[in-house]
């Protein structure tokens, strides 16, 4: 891999791209999200707690709820233990990335968020290469871009010498060193961020929004079958009455 050049021009702009989600995404999100941790009988759910889904956490994306809670998916939170969740798509759209998303350079050099290029790294950096990329992409995609401007040449220019750090050396040690203090920079960058206050208004659906909807609308149902029930049992009852009238002599 060719050295890249350190950048110091405001013009260098960065490109997050984010396939759609697909069943079987293992996605990181960016941002954190309440939400629920359910289980599921006969197709309908019970929600075992609320949980605060932590910034950077890996979700393993399942199937679609169906209509009635359309525009929600099942996902598994890869933690220990891992949990079924319900998780807005348009969440997973907007504020998740996953290993084959790429970021671009106007350079031209690009990278996956999920797999690294270079030798002798092991799983301990492996796994930090990819939280360095996701902070990297967080920033990007989540914070407002007056705020990100301020910081927005270091950010490249770190990230950029850091590639050619890695690219350059061959100790295992020299590259947890490395990836250890770019990891550092960027969090403290990001945490900064945070304190401004810069993060986008980011709207996606409510978990709890649509649960109250789901209920109400079944409960709705269900009020509604047993008065078409008793009605129907309340006409049956009319037309046996009428039936044995009419069957009943006339007495003269």
């Amino acid at each position: 891999m060719q050295l890249l050049k350190s950048l110091f021009s405001k013009k260098e702009e960065v490109h997050i791209e984010v396939d759609p989600v697909q069943i079987g995404d293992e996605r990181i999100s960016l941002i954190p999200l309440k939400t629920v941790i359910v289980s599921c009988l006969d197709h309908k759910y019970k929600i075992e707690k609320e949980i605060m889904i932590p910034a950077f956490s890996s979700i393993r994306v399942c199937c679609l709820c169906g209509e009635s809670l359309s525009g929600f998916r099942e996902a598994y939170l890869l933690a220990e233990p891992s949990e079924k969740i319900l998780i807005s798509t348009d969440f997973l759209d907007k504020c998740c990335v996953d290993k084959y998303s790429k970021i671009k350079f106007q350079n031209k050099y690009w990278c996956y968020i999920g797999f690294y290029n270079f030798n002798s790294m092991n799983n301990y950096c492996d796994n930090l290469f990819t939280q360095i990329k996701s902070i990297f992409s967080a920033i990007f995609l989540t914070f407002e871009e007056e705020a990100v401007n301020a910081f927005k040449v270091g950010i490249i220019d770190v990230f950029l010498n850091m590639i050619n750090q890695l690219n350059a050396c061959n100790d295992i040690t020299e590259k947890e060193h490395i990836l250890n203090e770019v990891y550092d920079y960027l969090t403290k960058l990001f945490n900064t961020l945070v304190e401004m206050d810069a993060q986008k208004q980011i709207f996606v659906k409510d978990v709890f929004a649509a649960l109250r909807l789901k209920e109400e609308t079944e409960n709705a149902k269900e009020v509604a079958r047993v008065h078409s029930q008793n009605s129907f049992l309340q006409e049956l009852s009319a037309r046996k009455e009428l039936l044995e009238y009419f069957n009943t002599p006339l007495q003269i």
